[in-house]
């Protein structure tokens, strides 16, 4: 497998793995944390998901509600002459470990600006490096990466391209996304705004729209797992869930750079 092409963020030299750290060829040191990720965000006052976000995440895509979203992901990537994956907002890594099943031989790297999803995604495989990284300045150096991931996820237009070389998949919610929960929690139900995005030198080739209803046991997990927990009133938040049938709605986009 290829090897993971890690810059330090204050210089953008190559970082080099020495013992449990790793260092640039100016001496600017980062260690490897006991789980196996790598803390290279500059800013630390960024935290991301929390503990509690994180593990009603893992609930409910261990669940299953999420698979038809995982197989087109998983039957895209087969069709594509890949090398390696960033998965930019990799959360707990739940995805990634998904293509390695798959694709074994494809290299998966993973960041996120949360400690947390870090720490959890490295405990779970030694297989995939996971950084802590902000995606406004992705430790890497200039096509990197073959395709990037980027699920419900915070993209960047200038960071994107200058580290892809083939591949953006990017998945949004759809209009309809959790439509039922929200009916649940507020009185002025808002439908989701389905943006267009744009990345400079790549064209979209691929898009589509997933859409089904399927029957959600742990609600509550589902709620906690969104930003609408923390947008919501807390008499609200507290409220008992009973299992529903609920729209599970993506928009999928494949972007591929364009030929010079």
């Amino acid at each position: 497998m290829n090897k993971v092409p890690f810059i330090c963020p204050i210089c953008q030299e190559q970082l080099e793995k020495v013992n449990k750290n790793y260092i640039c060829s100016n001496k600017h040191l980062y260690n490897i944390a006991k789980e196996g990720y790598v803390n290279l965000l500059i800013n630390s006052k960024m935290s991301g998901d929390n503990k509690e976000m994180l593990i009603a995440r893992s609930n409910i895509l261990n669940s299953g509600i999420f698979n038809n979203l995982v197989d087109k992901i998983i039957n895209i990537i087969g069709k594509l002459n890949i090398n390696n994956i960033l998965d930019v907002g990799c959360g707990e890594g739940f995805y990634d470990r998904k293509i390695l099943k798959f694709y074994p031989n494809i290299k998966c790297v993973g960041i996120d600006i949360s400690k947390e999803a870090c720490k959890i995604a490295s405990k779970k495989t030694n297989m995939i490096d996971y950084a802590v990284a902000s995606v406004t300045n992705l430790p890497f150096k200039n096509n990197s990466f073959d395709l990037i991931l980027n699920i419900f996820a915070p993209h960047n237009e200038i960071e994107f391209p200058r580290i892809c070389n083939q591949y953006i998949l990017k998945i949004t919610p759809g209009r309809d996304h959790l439509l039922e929960l929200k009916e649940i929690l507020y009185d002025d139900v808002y439908l989701n705004q389905e943006k267009i995005y744009s990345f400079p030198t790549f064209s979209s080739i691929y898009e589509e729209e997933i859409k089904y209803q399927t029957m959600v046991n742990d609600v509550k997990s589902l709620f906690q797992m969104t930003p609408y927990y923390y947008k919501t009133n807390p008499i609200k938040r507290n409220i008992d869930f009973n299992k529903m049938n609920i729209t599970m709605d993506f928009n999928l986009i494949l972007y591929k750079k364009n030929k010079i």
